[in-house]
């Protein structure tokens, strides 16, 4: 695939790429329909948007220990700092795992 191609066209726009609105409201419907929530930064669950999903994606990268290079690569993050975020993460879930373990 060139840099510039897509993979969705919409039938909506005679075979064009399809908007971001467009697929915004099409994960949001699939979110309400799976049941797949959040929680949002007021604390409130919200059906969870493509963003969620991309970075949940990176934090299971993270913790199976793909190579950070890689994350930053698939996400498109110029910068590699951008991307440790995740590593964070990641920490806070292996805290919590580890702190549910009795010794």
């Amino acid at each position: 695939m060139r840099q510039t191609g897509y993979f969705f066209r919409s039938q909506k726009s005679h075979g064009q790429p399809m908007s971001y609105g467009h697929c915004w409201r099409l994960a949001r419907q699939y979110s309400l329909t799976a049941g797949v929530f959040v929680t949002g930064s007021d604390g409130e669950l919200r059906p969870a948007n493509s963003r969620d999903f991309r970075h949940g994606a990176a934090v299971n990268q993270v913790l199976q220990g793909v190579p950070l290079s890689e994350v930053q690569q698939q996400l498109g993050h110029a910068r590699i700092d951008t991307t440790t975020i995740y590593t964070k993460l990641a920490s806070r879930e292996r805290l919590a795992v580890h702190a549910g373990v009795e010794w």
